[in-house]
């Protein structure tokens, strides 16, 4: 039940859709499970009773309905990732965000101090800033930039930068920021090189519901029984469903010995227990939400020929490459010969686009665009973008 009475409403982060996502009764109905929930596991006091009221209230007035304190937790512009938020989510809920979890205590879970944490760069910053920040030495194998502005993972030098303190492989699957759908014979090596080297691999396949062009996505855990025994993926609804204020992620762990000693962390930790929204949001999504999802993915499809097509047309040093998941676009904008200063002020100072630049995925040149917009503001912002551009020379 998913419509565009929201759709007033954009997202302001950088790695979210702003697509509209469930409307209020159906919010309101997960509060209502929420209540029953909470009831049947013995939790129901106060939040139940402040659930329950609500309910109540809209049924009886849904044009009147008043926002819980729980719709402002999933509603995202209300959900941005300061200090502030976070520290208020884990103290209410004790259960860390996306980033604290998924990077902090994988690294404290499974590393020494002295041990390493293997990236392939261009790849999401955290991957290399949580662990940096963690104090533990991350050691870089980048991918190969193909003809095609396409990737592929370095074999030989992953041989070679790799030593007997390496233990853990973060792998971006599919690829953040160039939508990579890693096919099943890189994923199959990958697994056969780090499980004879005891490195576990943390697979990060939050987009993996989002591969394009009716391409499938592979999940690394499947292609190799090495890859399962030596596995940890993580995933979520969020980037998907637009729902990322709630909070929701899960781990799939097929090796027993491996899915122990990481649950027993967990517990350990008091990160075991997850805010009682989130399995009932991740529920209704996966249930509910196939037909939207499809209809999302079509409109992201054309968003991206947009973007392909109005570069060619109209910024030709600037070249998109076609994304095989996600609604995020690598853009290739060495062309404008530019220093990575100057290309920020470009995209920020005179064209006020607040993309992502490369330089923080490990390759300045390049720039993040997020295309899970309307495609009015998305063209309204490539119309910026050639304003820009051709302001260099003084053209118009």
């Amino acid at each position: 039940q998913w419509n565009t009475l929201d759709a007033k409403f954009y997202m302001p982060t950088e790695s979210d859709g702003t697509f509209p996502y469930p409307t209020r009764y159906t919010q309101m109905a997960a509060l209502a499970t929420a209540f029953e929930w909470g009831r049947i596991k013995g939790q129901a006091s106060v939040l139940g009773y402040f659930v329950h009221e609500k309910v109540k209230r809209f049924e009886a007035r849904p044009d009147k309905a008043v926002a819980t304190p729980a719709f402002f937790l999933s509603y995202k512009p209300f959900h941005r990732q300061d200090l502030s938020v976070r520290a208020f989510y884990k103290r209410m809920f004790r259960m860390p965000t996306f980033n604290d979890l998924y990077y902090t205590d994988m690294g404290n879970a499974f590393l020494k101090p002295d041990e390493k944490v293997i990236i392939q760069p261009p790849v999401y910053h955290p991957f290399r800033l949580v662990p940096e920040g963690n104090r533990r030495e991350v050691v870089y194998n980048p991918l190969i930039e193909n003809a095609d502005g396409s990737y592929s993972m370095d074999f030989e030098n992953l041989e070679a930068v790799c030593d007997e303190k390496c233990r853990l492989l973060i792998l971006s699957n599919p690829h953040n920021p160039a939508g990579i759908l890693w096919d099943a014979e890189s994923l199959r090596r990958l697994a056969a090189f780090c499980y004879s080297r005891g490195i576990i691999v943390v697979s990060d396949e939050i987009h993996c519901d989002m591969a394009l062009w009716g391409l499938r996505h592979i999940p690394f855990a499947t292609v190799s029984p090495e890859a399962a025994a030596c596995s940890i993926t993580f995933a979520a609804p969020s980037k998907t469903f637009n729902i990322a204020g709630v909070v929701s992620s899960y781990a799939i762990v097929s090796d027993p010995s491996l899915r122990d000693r990481f649950y027993s962390y967990l517990k350990a930790n008091e990160y075991d227990d997850a805010p009682i929204f989130a399995p009932i949001a991740t529920i209704a999504a996966y249930r509910e939400g196939e037909e939207w999802r499809r209809q999302m993915l079509d409109y992201v499809e054309g968003n991206i020929e947009s973007v392909i097509s109005y570069c060619a047309a109209n910024i030709p040093a600037i070249k998109p490459l076609r994304p095989q998941a996600s609604f995020l676009v690598w853009i290739d904008c060495r062309g404008l010969a530019l220093s990575h200063e100057e290309l920020v002020e470009l995209f920020v100072g005179k064209a006020g686009l607040a993309l992502n630049d490369g330089a923080m995925f490990g390759a300045p040149g390049f720039m993040r665009l997020n295309v899970g917009c309307p495609r009015a503001t998305l063209l309204t912002a490539l119309e910026r973008l050639r304003r820009a551009v051709n302001s260099l020379n003084d053209i118009e």
